[in-house]
């Protein structure tokens, strides 16, 4: 296996093993459970709503109203307060607490509540996942897979620089073939969007000479555009890719909530990971908003929604990165390589070592195999 592949392939198994490790934990294994398994049967459901399922439908569109408020309240509480040893017991207590209210004392003001709470966790997702990809993506390149990728590149050298710059102007051009022909906010957006990644490229770049923080913007700008291809009504079939975007989000998240908890770098109580649990909450309200929304005003309405706020919660996300980068130093360290050249060199000499010992271990055996095989030969000689 070449470095490349090694370094690429190590990044993906890190976030994943280590994300599921800390999401099946003792801790968060019940409400790993409820995130997974509520939403999966309400959304089956959930096109059954006119048929002897309804009742069934509500109920457990109320169970899961109830876990997600119940989460989202615990980990509020866990950041403030140890309780360790009464956590579960209080988020089941609420839970049921909060599934009695719903279903005895469904007033205007519960359901006011109810929906304001759903929008908060909504946004609130959108928010999550925009960071999280922010995060996996500057991991990345400042890590051990990025070094290797940009070894041999120059100081001020953009990483894929000319495939970057080639699909930059390729998307300013679709946007302003929009814009002209079929007008659109999000198109306008997206444009704004493309012209603070040309600043990033042709302005910033060359003044801070800091080619990582502009590869790390540039690759979140082209992660953006996925909202883009599917946020019309013919990509609805893009759904089993959210879900896996959802998964896969809610893994890195947990394993970098964890990370920077185990780190010694940061002094932060052992609470903290309580924003995994307010984490579930936020999913579970985007589920439940996002069935609401698919079954009254269809598929297309919740992804013109969803992708529309992603995208331009995204656009604020690089204008915000520019700004404090150029207003806050204690902020230029975001795009910090954590690779030592000296461990660098150590990896390198071990997996070169390896790579010669497994060499030379594989040609041991073939020349075993060539003297078997000559010594059989030799056998068959004699006897003739």
């Amino acid at each position: 296996m070449s470095y490349v592949e090694d370094a690429i392939y190590g990044f993906i198994k890190d976030i994943f093993t280590k994300g599921i490790l800390v999401l099946t934990n003792k801790r968060f294994l019940l409400y790993t459970s409820i995130a997974v398994i509520m939403p999966v049967i309400l959304t089956i459901l959930s096109f059954f709503q006119g048929s002897e399922f309804g009742t069934v439908y509500n109920f457990l569109f109320n169970l899961e109203l109830a876990a997600c408020v119940a989460l989202v309240i615990t980990g509020l509480v866990s950041l403030k307060i140890q309780l360790i040893k009464v956590e579960h017991l209080l988020f089941l207590t609420l839970t049921g607490l909060l599934l009695a209210v719903k279903t005895f004392w469904d007033t205007t003001i519960v359901d006011l509540t109810e929906t304001i709470f759903v929008y908060i966790s909504f946004y609130s997702w959108i928010i999550t996942t925009n960071i999280a990809g922010l995060m996996a993506i500057r991991e990345f390149m400042v890590t051990w897979p990025g070094w290797v990728i940009r070894l041999g590149d120059k100081e001020e050298r953009l990483t894929f620089g000319p495939l970057v710059k080639l699909g930059l102007f390729a998307t300013l051009a679709w946007f302003t073939y929009s814009i002209f022909f079929s007008f659109s906010w999000s198109y306008l957006l997206a444009f704004f969007a493309a012209g603070i990644v040309f600043y990033t490229i042709y302005v910033f770049m060359p003044l801070t000479k800091d080619s990582i923080m502009s590869s790390i913007i540039c690759f979140f700008y082209f992660m953006l555009l996925y909202h883009l291809f599917v946020r019309a009504e013919s990509s609805t079939g893009f759904l089993v890719l959210d879900i896996l975007l959802i998964v896969g989000t809610t893994i890195f998240t947990a394993q970098s909530i964890s990370r920077l908890i185990a780190s010694k770098k940061y002094a932060l109580p052992y609470q903290w990971d309580s924003l995994i649990i307010l984490l579930m909450g936020f999913m579970l309200g985007y589920h439940l908003l996002g069935v609401r929304i698919a079954f009254f005003g269809g598929m297309a309405s919740l992804y013109s929604l969803y992708h529309d706020i992603a995208f331009g919660f995204g656009t604020l996300t690089i204008f915000g990165i520019l700004i404090l980068y150029l207003s806050n130093k204690s902020f230029r360290g975001f795009s910090k390589p954590k690779v030592k050249l000296m461990d660098a060199v150590k990896r390198v000499s071990g997996m070169g070592l390896e790579a010669v010992t497994d060499y030379a271990k594989g040609l041991t055996k073939t020349l075993k195999k060539k003297q078997w095989q000559i010594e059989i030969k030799k056998n068959k000689d004699e006897e003739e």
